[in-house]
């Protein structure tokens, strides 16, 4: 999605991709973007303007370079890996602009919705009584929002955590839209979003996970 003045140069260019943001390894000890950095660099040189990247449904979709290399043994989880995935996704992005449909003027409306989600992770609930964690519950339950915004023909949905893929697409086809955009982490970070049928506690994104019950609730509220 592109925003552009009068005469067609760009204002702001904005990604929606879904895909961990972990191509640097467990040797970089630096603060980094990483692959979004370039992306955002390509996209802002080839169009001006501001670009702008928001993740999907990130929950299982990590770079190949994290998945063949996850110990970082064969230089993989390199700066020189993270600009090749970030400048790939911009040629993507480009290449969808190209088809764009263009719409002279868009209206925007928002809806947002509260939704209180029951806490049934022993651990956070642990970190939460140590006062690691300092997030205030009602009655048992983590409240948070899921948002829909839409631009013209353009419809976003918020998810405040990282769901799993299958979640993202089961949104989008149940979106209104016409071009659909799921963002995840927005607007808040409930951490990984399971669905209920693939719940398996030995795992490791159930052990940082609300609960099992984290998308049954969002669903039920998610403005569509």
């Amino acid at each position: 999605m592109a925003v552009e003045d009068e005469a067609g140069r760009a204002i702001a260019t904005l990604v929606n991709f879904a895909c961990h943001v972990n191509v640097l390894g467990p040797r970089n000890t630096l603060l980094s973007a990483d692959w979004p950095f370039y992306l955002r660099q390509s996209l802002e040189q080839e169009r001006g303007g501001l670009a702008l990247f928001f993740n999907g449904a990130v929950g299982d979709l990590h770079p190949l370079q994290l998945i063949r290399d996850p110990e970082d043994e064969l230089g993989l989880r390199s700066f020189e890996e993270a600009e090749k995935l970030g400048r790939a996704v911009a040629e993507a992005a480009l290449a969808a602009l190209s088809k764009a449909e263009f719409v002279e003027e868009a209206t925007i409306a928002i809806e947002k919705r509260t939704v209180d989600i029951p806490v049934t992770n022993r651990l956070l609930k642990l970190m939460r009584w140590l006062g690691i964690l300092r997030r205030k519950l009602y009655d048992g339950k983590v409240r948070t929002e899921v948002w829909s915004v839409r631009l013209g023909p353009a419809q976003i949905v918020t998810i405040p955590g990282q769901p799993f893929c299958k979640l993202g697409m089961e949104v989008k086809e149940a979106m209104s839209g016409k071009y659909r955009f799921l963002f995840g982490l927005a607007n808040d970070e409930l951490a990984y979003i399971v669905p209920p049928d693939e719940w398996d506690p030995s795992r490791g994104e159930e052990t940082v996970s609300v609960g099992i019950n984290t998308w049954p609730a969002l669903r039920a509220q998610m403005p569509l």
